[in-house]
């Protein structure tokens, strides 16, 4: 039980792609592409059950993560709202999945995607395989990025350069509020107060307000390459 449910010093400490985690790289990339391939191939009645599984399995991972960091005594306002993007992102997933909504899906598109690949290449989680907290996090995050993937390869949803514009003001409004509730409640959610205090990518960039600017840059590029492939060059 201490590999799979324990909480303090982990037993089984994750190191970023050491053999575990490249397994469940693989492992879920190959889920991934197989649940994609049933989706193109299947009935509608299919991909309905499809989607409401991937629903289903985001549902139930935040479920679990909550209810871990409860046993333990670490569910803390500062830290476990779903508030950061990935978090946000997985309640705008299941709706999108559960109900088609036509506005979910430049969402579920650029920012599930964008959002949750850094989650399944540094998964938040001092724990590695086979602890519930890493096959959690690891499958959420991929559920995300499987989703995004769905709607334009299964749904065969395009983009357009209005709702990508939208995408990202929404992204700005968004950080604008999470911004002045960070100041309220003292918290540090999306990291636009301070950089997150575990190691991560922004450990590189200047500090406050500064790297803030980097992202902005990095969100632009990421936005402007995943729009690249549904541009139409305009006729002379």
């Amino acid at each position: 039980m201490d590999l799979f449910f324990s909480s303090g010093d982990p037993v089984n400490p994750f190191v970023i792609f050491d053999g575990a985690h490249r397994l469940s790289l693989v492992v879920l990339a190959v889920a991934g592409y197989v649940t994609i391939r049933l989706g193109r191939a299947g009935t509608e009645e299919t991909r309905r059950r499809i989607k409401r599984g991937m629903g289903a399995v985001l549902l139930i991972t935040f479920v679990e993560g909550h209810f871990w960091y409860a046993f333990h005594g670490e569910w803390v306002l500062a830290e476990r709202l779903p508030l950061h993007m990935c978090g946000a992102m997985v309640w705008v997933s299941i709706y999108g999945l559960w109900t088609d909504r036509p506005w979910t899906r430049p969402l579920m598109y650029y920012l599930g995607i964008a959002g949750a690949i850094q989650g399944v290449l540094q998964p938040d989680s001092p724990n590695g395989l086979p602890h519930v907290r890493f096959m959690s996090t690891m499958l959420s995050h991929t559920t995300l990025v499987v989703a995004g993937l769905w709607v334009i390869l299964v749904e065969k949803y395009t983009p357009s350069l209005r709702s990508t514009w939208r995408t990202f003001a929404l992204v700005h409004v968004y950080a604008a509020v999470i911004f002045v509730f960070n100041l309220l409640a003292g918290t540090n959610y999306l990291y636009i107060v301070e950089k997150p205090e575990s190691a991560s990518l922004m450990d590189v960039f200047p500090e406050w307000p500064w790297y803030l600017l980097v992202l902005e840059g990095l969100l632009l590029a990421i936005v402007a390459g995943m729009y690249l492939p549904f541009a139409r060059p305009r006729r002379a």
